[in-house]
């Protein structure tokens, strides 16, 4: 799956009516990360560990949290 499928479906199935804009969704958030460019490229294209912590990160925002906390492995995100 690529990357804006792996973050697809996720929404749809836990938090059901917001299935029809997952896809839409989806890229926004890979924008907000900063990862829009790698969308349909594939996890093991995804050549630095910087662009797969972005993209477990619009994961994990595509479920509409109240709060998350990163480590400090998240620290080299910052960094452009």
């Amino acid at each position: 799956m690529s990357v804006v499928d792996n973050i697809s479906p996720w929404p749809g199935r836990v938090l059901g009516p917001l299935a029809g804009r997952a896809k839409t969704r989806s890229m926004k958030l890979l924008e907000r990360v900063g990862s829009r460019k790698h969308a349909v490229k594939y996890p093991g294209q995804l050549f630095r560990a910087v662009q797969q912590q972005r993209v477990a990160i619009a994961r994990a925002l595509a479920m509409d949290p109240l709060a998350m906390l990163f480590d400090e492995p998240t620290s080299a995100l910052a960094r452009r």
